[in-house]
């Protein structure tokens, strides 16, 4: 008997069973919910039947952090462009991809996507919340677009703010991914290259992984006081070299070969003793490279400032 009434009550609330598994019912709205417990894994809310389907049971969830629809809700609340004032963590599953997001991995390190409560989405209006330009772990650059897909379980950081009715994070790379489940989320480091044996390296030379450090400590916004020698192989040439003005802006690694887990940008650099380079072939992928210059903190991007310079590389051209 208990089993039907559960049964007639379940339908006359129009709830949808994802996977057999429900938690709790959302009688109420979004802003204001009355809890009734059915079960133990999964929250069904509103009367379209949209869900919150449980974390996954190795999820790194800060005790804090906050559903989906509660993190639009707050958003809602806010005019156009207005941030919180307050950080928040955001938990979801990843939703939806912006076709951006490749182009913004490989160019700029940050990843554009979208988190709801369930995945896939359980109704047409379920609530999703942007996670705008953010970077990965501790505020680090993403180098894989492999790093963010569909299924993923999420916490992002932040800053969030309500951009012309759109949730979503404070861009530019404020905000990051706080925890994920993607298994290549975060990567150990791989141990650093060494540079050629012919190579005479300054006595202090930093690996890429020591710099970026260092532009981390540092801050947003700020440089160091002091030029340092930088090192590693050039892993990523984009088509930005300037003849106008003799410079070229790759990025470098600290390992020649297999996966990259974080790049030094070499932005608007010139040739030897700061001359202008004058070969556009001068820069080339896997090329071995130190560089002379302040460390650069913009905007979580570890970078030369300018008038930096290639102080040796062994591509033939340079």
């Amino acid at each position: 008997m208990k089993k039907i009434i559960l049964f007639v009550f379940l339908s006359i609330v129009n709830i949808s069973f994802i996977n057999a598994q429900i938690l709790k019912v959302y009688k109420g709205s979004a802003t204001t919910p009355i809890f009734e417990v059915v079960d133990a894994d999964s929250v069904v809310v509103g009367g379209d039947g949209w869900c919150i389907h449980p974390a996954p049971k190795d999820a790194d969830i800060p005790a804090d952090a906050i559903h989906v629809y509660e993190a639009v809700d707050i958003c809602n609340q806010l005019e156009s462009g207005v941030l919180t004032t307050d950080t928040y963590h955001v938990k979801g599953w990843v939703c939806a991809i912006d076709p951006k997001n490749v182009d913004d991995i490989q160019n700029y390190g940050n990843a554009v996507f979208y988190i709801a409560d369930s995945y896939p989405l359980s109704a047409k209006k379920q609530p999703q919340f942007e996670a705008y330009q953010v970077y990965g772990k501790n505020g680090k650059r993403l180098v894989d677009p492999c790093q963010v897909a569909l299924g993923d379980y999420v916490v992002i950081e932040g800053k969030i703010c309500n951009y012309n009715g759109q949730a979503e994070t404070q861009g530019r790379g404020s905000a990051f991914i706080y925890s994920s489940t993607n298994v290549n989320f975060d990567p150990a480091d791989p141990e650093p290259t060494p540079a050629p044996d012919y190579v005479n390296v300054p006595q202090g030379t930093l690996i890429v992984y020591e710099a970026i450090a260092l532009g981390t400590e540092i801050g947003a916004g700020n440089k160091t006081s002091e030029a340092h020698y930088v090192m590693g192989y050039v892993r990523k040439v984009e088509d930005r070299f300037d003849p106008q003005y003799g410079n070229y802006t790759f990025y470098i690694a600290a390992n020649k070969e297999g996966m990259v887990t974080e790049l030094f940008e070499a932005y608007r650099v010139l040739g030897k003793n700061g001359n202008k380079i004058t070969n556009a072939d001068a820069v080339k992928e896997g090329d071995f490279v130190i560089l002379y210059g302040k460390i650069y903190n913009y905007n979580g991007t570890i970078e030369t400032t300018s008038g930096s310079y290639i102080y040796y590389s062994n591509n033939p051209n340079f």
